[in-house]
């Protein structure tokens, strides 16, 4: 006999499924007490079961009533593919989005797949086509995809893994961002948080502390990237400000020297802040900033998208426009239905706001506004 090698939870997660085909709607419906009863585990390795049994491996949804009894009616069933950038927080950016989902899902009718569709830099056609397939026969009724942004080869596994749903008939949704690309046209429907007015609003931000040369940091050749330093070209010229310095990708070959390669450029134009396309990419301008000798936010405040909880892990917090991960995930769902009932309409758009939390990497006493 071969032993199990899995973690505990997926074995009870399913075993949890196999009794659920078997369930009655009187049956009460599982608990964290009763599976850790049940199972001999704690109470963290019960939840973490239950959490995989309802959001990946059930095909029912947990209806409780307050009886506790049970319903067991189909939920729905969708694949998720987070072709997150790689690097040292590509687990943190994916779980950001990825918990906006589960959270969805604990609160719907509705399961996602997380594992059909994880896209490795080395994936082939083929492989991904077996993941569609596999999503496909586990139920999934339609695709959300979060391009990726880094490359030109990633963003070709992006396009193969489009033209499989097309062709096996999935509806694609796209999430955070368009498909990389130079002013690319938008081919396929996309729930984004409002990148325009982040950026917008981060400029403002610091226009108001008083800052006049404002730097920007992008990263890619995305929608999102491309909105985010619209935002803030469009705060500079409501201000009347014409001077501005944009900085893109570093060409340097490692991390180190890459934010080295960024802080002499805004050095060097004495920038008197900068807003970075992400909170890590933020956290690295501090650090060079502060071996330089420079005071954050005295003599360069930094700003950054995304809040990932780095910003919050230092003495010094990163003020940051905030994704609304759950929000994204509800209108992404909203879109995914209207898609399969309106199938060749014109690809659909929906902007999701954010939020401005103004921290010490630019004020001095921490803000919401």
């Amino acid at each position: 006999m071969t032993t199990d090698t899995r973690p505990m939870y997926v074995q009870i997660a399913e075993q949890l499924l196999v009794r659920s085909r078997r369930a009655t709607a009187s049956d009460p419906a599982p608990s964290v007490r009763k599976v850790a009863s049940q199972f001999g585990v704690s109470s963290v390795t019960a939840s973490r079961a239950l959490q995989l049994f309802r959001n990946e491996l059930g095909g029912q949804s947990e209806m409780t009533g307050s009886d506790g009894s049970r319903s067991n009616a189909v939920a729905e069933r969708m694949a998720v593919c987070l072709h997150v950038s790689p690097g040292p927080h590509q687990h943190a950016a994916a779980e950001l989005t990825a918990e906006g989902f589960r959270k969805l899902a604990r609160e719907q009718s509705v399961t996602f797949d997380f594992d059909s569709l994880r896209m490795a830099p080395e994936a082939s056609a083929e492989k991904i086509r077996a993941g569609v397939l596999a999503a496909k026969e586990q139920g999934a009724k339609g695709i959300f995809l979060l391009p990726s942004r880094v490359s030109d080869e990633a963003m070709r596994l992006d396009e193969t893994l489009i033209a499989t749903c097309d062709e096996l008939g999935l509806p694609v949704v796209l999430i955070e961002r368009n498909l990389r690309g130079e002013d690319r046209p938008l081919e396929h429907d996309l729930v984004s948080f409002h990148d325009f007015e982040g950026g917008r609003l981060l400029t403002r931000h610091l226009l108001e502390l008083g800052r006049k040369r404002i730097a920007f940091l992008t990263g890619s050749p995305t929608s999102s990237h491309v909105e985010r330093l619209a935002g803030y070209l469009s705060a500079l010229h409501s201000a009347g400000i014409s001077d501005s310095l944009v900085i893109g990708q570093s060409t340097a070959k490692t991390v180190g020297a890459t934010y080295t390669d960024f802080t002499d450029q805004l050095i060097a134009w004495k920038a008197d802040s900068v807003i970075c396309f992400h909170e890590h990419a933020a956290i690295g301008v501090v650090m060079e900033l502060l071996r330089r000798g420079k005071s954050v936010p005295t003599d360069t405040a930094v700003a950054a998208f995304y809040s990932l909880g780095l910003g919050e892990s230092f003495s010094i917090g990163i003020t940051a426009y905030t994704y609304p991960a759950k929000t994204v995930a509800a209108r992404a769902l909203d879109v995914m239905r209207w898609r399969r009932k309106s199938v060749g309409a014109p690809p659909m758009k929906v902007v999701v706001p954010g939020e401005l939390i103004a921290r010490s990497s630019t004020v001095s006493e921490p803000l919401i506004g």
